[in-house]
Protein backbone atom coordinates (compact mmCIF):
# COMPACT_ATOMS: atom_id res chain seq x y z
CA UNK A 1 0.00 0.00 0.00
CA UNK A 2 1.58 3.12 -1.12
CA UNK A 3 -0.09 5.64 1.42
CA UNK A 4 2.14 3.77 4.45
CA UNK A 5 5.23 4.87 4.77
CA UNK A 6 8.28 4.69 6.68
CA UNK A 7 9.28 8.01 9.68
CA UNK A 8 12.89 8.78 9.58
CA UNK A 9 14.63 10.79 12.25
CA UNK A 10 17.37 12.49 10.11
CA UNK A 11 18.36 12.59 6.59
CA UNK A 12 18.38 8.29 6.01
CA UNK A 13 20.88 9.53 3.35
CA UNK A 14 22.67 11.00 6.29
CA UNK A 15 23.11 8.27 9.08
CA UNK A 16 19.34 9.14 9.98
CA UNK A 17 17.63 6.18 11.74
CA UNK A 18 14.34 4.77 10.90
CA UNK A 19 11.55 5.33 14.32
CA UNK A 20 7.63 4.06 13.22
CA UNK A 21 5.78 4.67 10.44
CA UNK A 22 2.70 6.68 9.34
CA UNK A 23 -0.11 7.05 6.26
CA UNK A 24 -1.33 9.64 4.36
CA UNK A 25 -4.86 10.61 4.27
CA UNK A 26 -4.77 12.92 1.61
CA UNK A 27 -2.55 14.09 -1.07
CA UNK A 28 -0.17 16.30 1.62
CA UNK A 29 -1.64 15.30 4.93
CA UNK A 30 -0.32 12.36 7.11
CA UNK A 31 -0.99 10.52 10.52
CA UNK A 32 1.41 8.90 13.06
CA UNK A 33 1.84 8.18 17.14
CA UNK A 34 3.12 10.89 18.57
CA UNK A 35 5.92 9.38 20.36
CA UNK A 36 7.61 8.35 16.84
CA UNK A 37 8.36 11.80 16.30
CA UNK A 38 9.34 13.05 19.47
CA UNK A 39 12.09 12.53 21.89
CA UNK A 40 11.75 10.91 26.16
CA UNK A 41 11.20 14.40 27.10
CA UNK A 42 8.39 14.81 24.45
CA UNK A 43 10.11 17.01 22.45
CA UNK A 44 9.73 17.29 18.61
CA UNK A 45 12.66 15.73 16.89
CA UNK A 46 14.53 18.02 14.29
CA UNK A 47 14.34 16.80 10.82
CA UNK A 48 12.07 14.27 10.32
CA UNK A 49 11.41 12.72 6.84
CA UNK A 50 9.59 9.96 5.16
CA UNK A 51 10.86 7.24 3.24
CA UNK A 52 9.18 4.65 0.67
CA UNK A 53 6.64 8.02 -0.77
CA UNK A 54 4.26 7.32 -3.11
CA UNK A 55 6.77 8.02 -5.81
CA UNK A 56 9.09 5.84 -4.16
CA UNK A 57 11.19 8.97 -2.71
CA UNK A 58 12.37 10.46 0.60
CA UNK A 59 10.64 13.68 1.82
CA UNK A 60 11.08 16.05 4.60
CA UNK A 61 8.18 16.33 6.77
CA UNK A 62 7.37 20.58 7.03
CA UNK A 63 5.13 20.88 9.76
CA UNK A 64 3.98 18.77 12.36
CA UNK A 65 0.46 19.22 14.66
CA UNK A 66 0.04 17.31 18.24
CA UNK A 67 -3.54 15.77 19.12
CA UNK A 68 -4.32 15.20 22.86
CA UNK A 69 -4.01 11.10 22.77
CA UNK A 70 -0.46 10.06 21.55
CA UNK A 71 -1.10 11.08 17.91
CA UNK A 72 0.90 13.69 15.44
CA UNK A 73 -0.60 14.76 12.57
CA UNK A 74 2.17 15.57 9.48
CA UNK A 75 2.31 18.07 6.65
CA UNK A 76 4.19 17.91 3.23
CA UNK A 77 4.90 20.27 0.84
CA UNK A 78 4.77 18.23 -1.71
CA UNK A 79 1.08 16.70 -3.11
CA UNK A 80 1.30 13.22 -3.60
CA UNK A 81 -1.44 11.08 -5.48
CA UNK A 82 -2.89 8.80 -3.17
CA UNK A 83 -6.17 7.13 -2.86
CA UNK A 84 -8.54 8.47 -0.16
CA UNK A 85 -8.72 6.60 2.98
CA UNK A 86 -11.81 6.17 4.44
CA UNK A 87 -12.84 6.14 8.61
CA UNK A 88 -14.82 3.84 10.45
CA UNK A 89 -16.39 4.42 14.52
CA UNK A 90 -16.60 0.71 14.46
CA UNK A 91 -14.45 -0.85 16.63
CA UNK A 92 -15.01 -3.78 19.40
CA UNK A 93 -13.38 -6.60 20.93
CA UNK A 94 -13.89 -9.56 18.70
CA UNK A 95 -13.26 -7.96 15.65
CA UNK A 96 -10.62 -8.96 13.18
CA UNK A 97 -8.14 -6.01 12.05
CA UNK A 98 -5.45 -5.43 9.86
CA UNK A 99 -2.31 -3.66 10.20
CA UNK A 100 0.22 -2.60 7.75
CA UNK A 101 3.99 -0.97 8.60
CA UNK A 102 7.34 -1.38 8.44
CA UNK A 103 9.51 -2.74 11.09
CA UNK A 104 12.75 -1.81 9.94
CA UNK A 105 14.98 0.20 7.78
CA UNK A 106 15.03 -1.85 5.18
CA UNK A 107 12.47 -5.09 5.16
CA UNK A 108 9.18 -4.46 2.61
CA UNK A 109 5.99 -3.58 3.49
CA UNK A 110 4.27 -5.88 5.53
CA UNK A 111 0.84 -6.85 6.47
CA UNK A 112 -0.22 -8.28 10.04
CA UNK A 113 -3.72 -9.83 10.73
CA UNK A 114 -4.77 -9.54 14.56
CA UNK A 115 -7.92 -9.60 16.96
CA UNK A 116 -9.03 -6.62 19.28
CA UNK A 117 -9.13 -8.96 22.53
CA UNK A 118 -9.48 -6.11 25.62
CA UNK A 119 -10.96 -2.68 25.90
CA UNK A 120 -9.46 -0.30 28.59
CA UNK A 121 -12.67 2.15 29.12
CA UNK A 122 -10.11 4.40 31.45
CA UNK A 123 -8.08 5.03 28.71
CA UNK A 124 -9.77 5.02 25.47
CA UNK A 125 -7.85 2.45 24.12
CA UNK A 126 -7.94 -0.64 22.50
CA UNK A 127 -5.94 -3.98 22.89
CA UNK A 128 -4.86 -5.89 19.63
CA UNK A 129 -4.30 -10.64 20.75
CA UNK A 130 -0.76 -10.56 19.67
CA UNK A 131 1.93 -7.66 19.98
CA UNK A 132 3.81 -6.90 17.19
CA UNK A 133 7.48 -4.97 16.71
CA UNK A 134 8.48 -1.54 17.95
CA UNK A 135 8.65 0.01 14.13
CA UNK A 136 5.42 -0.16 13.56
CA UNK A 137 4.01 2.14 15.91
CA UNK A 138 1.85 4.60 14.06
CA UNK A 139 0.82 2.47 11.47
CA UNK A 140 -2.80 2.30 10.54
CA UNK A 141 -5.49 -0.44 11.77
CA UNK A 142 -8.27 -1.53 9.44
CA UNK A 143 -11.22 -3.20 10.07
CA UNK A 144 -13.07 -3.96 6.68
CA UNK A 145 -11.03 -1.74 4.44
CA UNK A 146 -11.48 1.17 6.63
CA UNK A 147 -9.04 2.85 9.24
CA UNK A 148 -10.64 2.11 12.30
CA UNK A 149 -7.38 3.01 14.64
CA UNK A 150 -3.82 4.06 15.36
CA UNK A 151 -0.62 1.33 16.17
CA UNK A 152 0.22 3.07 19.77
CA UNK A 153 2.53 0.74 21.80
CA UNK A 154 3.65 -2.79 22.50
CA UNK A 155 3.61 -4.79 25.89
CA UNK A 156 5.74 -7.67 24.85
CA UNK A 157 5.66 -8.77 28.54
CA UNK A 158 1.62 -9.28 28.39
CA UNK A 159 1.89 -9.87 24.20
CA UNK A 160 -0.23 -6.77 23.41
CA UNK A 161 -0.07 -3.95 20.71
CA UNK A 162 -2.49 -0.84 22.15
CA UNK A 163 -4.58 1.06 19.33
CA UNK A 164 -6.25 4.39 19.47
CA UNK A 165 -9.49 4.84 17.98
CA UNK A 166 -9.40 7.17 14.57
CA UNK A 167 -12.16 9.30 16.50
CA UNK A 168 -9.11 10.74 18.59
CA UNK A 169 -7.54 12.09 15.97
CA UNK A 170 -7.66 15.90 16.39
CA UNK A 171 -9.18 17.45 12.86
CA UNK A 172 -12.46 17.62 11.45
CA UNK A 173 -13.08 13.95 11.19
CA UNK A 174 -16.88 13.63 11.71
CA UNK A 175 -18.62 14.40 8.42
CA UNK A 176 -16.37 11.73 7.07
CA UNK A 177 -18.76 9.53 9.08
CA UNK A 178 -22.07 10.40 7.51
CA UNK A 179 -23.86 8.04 4.88
CA UNK A 180 -24.67 9.26 1.37
CA UNK A 181 -27.75 10.80 1.52
CA UNK A 182 -30.57 10.39 -2.10
CA UNK A 183 -31.36 13.23 -3.82
CA UNK A 184 -34.74 13.94 -4.24
CA UNK A 185 -36.04 14.42 -7.84
CA UNK A 186 -37.49 17.13 -8.90
CA UNK A 187 -41.00 16.94 -11.49
CA UNK A 188 -40.11 18.46 -15.26
CA UNK A 189 -42.21 21.65 -16.44
CA UNK A 190 -43.85 19.03 -18.68
CA UNK A 191 -44.40 16.30 -15.83
CA UNK A 192 -46.66 19.07 -13.98
CA UNK A 193 -48.24 20.11 -16.95
CA UNK A 194 -49.34 16.56 -17.48
CA UNK A 195 -50.46 16.06 -14.20
CA UNK A 196 -52.22 19.50 -13.86
CA UNK A 197 -53.98 18.91 -17.32
CA UNK A 198 -53.96 21.29 -20.23
CA UNK A 199 -56.15 23.84 -18.17
CA UNK A 200 -53.52 24.60 -15.44
CA UNK A 201 -50.74 25.32 -17.51
CA UNK A 202 -50.65 28.18 -14.86
CA UNK A 203 -50.43 26.38 -11.86
CA UNK A 204 -48.14 24.03 -12.98
CA UNK A 205 -45.45 26.81 -13.90
CA UNK A 206 -45.74 28.01 -10.67
CA UNK A 207 -45.76 24.60 -8.98
CA UNK A 208 -42.58 23.84 -10.69
CA UNK A 209 -40.99 27.06 -10.25
CA UNK A 210 -41.39 27.48 -6.29
CA UNK A 211 -39.13 24.42 -5.67
CA UNK A 212 -36.45 26.25 -7.64
CA UNK A 213 -36.77 29.17 -5.53
CA UNK A 214 -36.92 27.63 -1.90
CA UNK A 215 -34.60 24.00 -2.79
CA UNK A 216 -32.15 24.24 0.43
CA UNK A 217 -28.25 24.50 -0.44
CA UNK A 218 -26.87 20.84 -1.31
CA UNK A 219 -25.56 18.73 1.23
CA UNK A 220 -21.46 18.97 1.50
CA UNK A 221 -19.88 15.87 -0.03
CA UNK A 222 -19.01 13.26 2.70
CA UNK A 223 -16.82 10.74 2.87
CA UNK A 224 -13.07 11.15 1.65
CA UNK A 225 -14.38 12.76 -1.80
CA UNK A 226 -12.42 15.76 -1.53
CA UNK A 227 -9.80 15.14 1.31
CA UNK A 228 -7.22 18.01 0.05
CA UNK A 229 -9.86 20.48 0.52
CA UNK A 230 -10.94 20.01 4.17
CA UNK A 231 -8.94 21.79 6.57
CA UNK A 232 -6.86 20.15 9.55
CA UNK A 233 -8.33 21.79 12.97
CA UNK A 234 -5.63 21.52 15.81
CA UNK A 235 -6.75 20.50 19.06
CA UNK A 236 -5.62 23.52 21.49
CA UNK A 237 -5.56 22.56 25.02
CA UNK A 238 -7.28 24.64 27.69
CA UNK A 239 -4.93 26.17 29.78
CA UNK A 240 -7.20 25.19 33.11
CA UNK A 241 -6.56 21.53 31.75
CA UNK A 242 -2.97 21.57 32.38
CA UNK A 243 -1.56 20.81 36.11
CA UNK A 244 0.55 19.70 38.58
CA UNK A 245 0.16 15.50 38.93
CA UNK A 246 1.38 12.58 40.52
CA UNK A 247 1.97 9.12 38.73
CA UNK A 248 2.71 6.16 41.78
CA UNK A 249 2.29 2.53 41.97
CA UNK A 250 3.27 -0.79 43.78
CA UNK A 251 6.04 -3.17 42.38
CA UNK A 252 6.29 -6.43 43.45
CA UNK A 253 7.19 -10.06 41.70
CA UNK A 254 4.82 -12.72 40.65
CA UNK A 255 4.49 -13.77 44.16
CA UNK A 256 3.58 -10.32 45.48
CA UNK A 257 6.41 -9.47 47.20
CA UNK A 258 7.64 -5.84 46.78
CA UNK A 259 10.37 -5.18 44.78
CA UNK A 260 13.21 -2.67 46.08
CA UNK A 261 15.73 -1.23 43.83
CA UNK A 262 13.37 -1.35 40.83
CA UNK A 263 14.46 1.67 37.82
CA UNK A 264 10.92 3.30 37.07
CA UNK A 265 11.39 5.56 34.02
CA UNK A 266 8.44 7.91 32.20
CA UNK A 267 8.70 9.36 29.00
CA UNK A 268 6.91 13.11 29.81
CA UNK A 269 10.00 14.18 31.83
CA UNK A 270 12.36 10.91 30.56
CA UNK A 271 13.40 11.11 34.86
CA UNK A 272 14.20 7.46 36.30
CA UNK A 273 13.95 6.83 40.40
CA UNK A 274 13.84 3.56 41.65
CA UNK A 275 10.89 2.09 44.03
CA UNK A 276 11.98 1.93 48.35
CA UNK A 277 11.84 -0.85 50.70
CA UNK A 278 8.28 -1.24 49.58
CA UNK A 279 8.30 -1.77 46.04
CA UNK A 280 6.36 2.26 46.16
CA UNK A 281 7.30 4.81 43.41
CA UNK A 282 6.30 8.13 43.01
CA UNK A 283 7.18 11.31 40.59
CA UNK A 284 5.31 14.40 42.15
CA UNK A 285 4.53 17.09 40.61
CA UNK A 286 4.54 16.51 36.62
CA UNK A 287 2.74 19.26 34.43
CA UNK A 288 0.69 17.57 32.28
CA UNK A 289 -3.37 17.67 31.01
CA UNK A 290 -5.31 15.92 32.96
CA UNK A 291 -5.69 11.92 32.53
CA UNK A 292 -2.67 12.19 29.85
CA UNK A 293 -1.18 8.72 29.12
CA UNK A 294 2.39 8.26 30.06
CA UNK A 295 4.85 5.75 29.01
CA UNK A 296 6.65 3.95 31.87
CA UNK A 297 9.24 1.36 31.89
CA UNK A 298 10.31 -0.92 34.55
CA UNK A 299 13.79 -2.72 35.08
CA UNK A 300 16.00 -4.72 37.97
CA UNK A 301 18.50 -6.50 37.49
CA UNK A 302 17.65 -10.31 37.29
CA UNK A 303 14.05 -9.37 36.58
CA UNK A 304 12.29 -9.36 32.73
CA UNK A 305 11.80 -5.32 31.69
CA UNK A 306 8.29 -4.15 31.58
CA UNK A 307 6.72 -1.19 29.80
CA UNK A 308 3.27 0.16 30.80
CA UNK A 309 0.86 3.23 29.26
CA UNK A 310 -0.09 4.68 32.38
CA UNK A 311 -2.50 7.32 33.64
CA UNK A 312 -1.95 9.84 35.28
CA UNK A 313 -3.55 10.92 38.92
CA UNK A 314 -3.87 6.84 39.32
CA UNK A 315 -2.27 3.99 41.11
CA UNK A 316 -1.07 0.90 39.18
CA UNK A 317 0.37 -2.16 40.20
CA UNK A 318 3.59 -3.62 38.84
CA UNK A 319 4.43 -7.57 38.34
CA UNK A 320 8.12 -8.40 37.27
CA UNK A 321 8.77 -11.75 36.38
CA UNK A 322 11.78 -13.35 37.96
CA UNK A 323 14.65 -14.31 35.15
CA UNK A 324 15.22 -18.11 34.56
CA UNK A 325 18.74 -19.12 34.16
Amino acid sequence: MKEVVRVWIGNPYEEGHFNGTAFFIDAQTLVTAKHVVTDREGKLYENIFLGNTPDGGIIPVDEVQFCKRDLAILKVKKSFSVVPKLFTKEMQEGNDVRLIGFYDNDSSQKTYENRISGYQSSEHTYELQNHLTNGLSGCPVFFNGKICGVAKAINIKKNLTYVIPITELCMETESFFKEKKVEKKKLSLEQWSSIAGIGGTVIALFAWLIPLVIEPAPEPTPEFEQPSKRKVAVEMPQVEQVSKQALEGLVTDTENNPLEGVDVWQSKTGTTIQTDEQGHYLFEDIEAEIEEELEVSFSKTGYGDQTQIQQLGEEHNVFLQKEVD
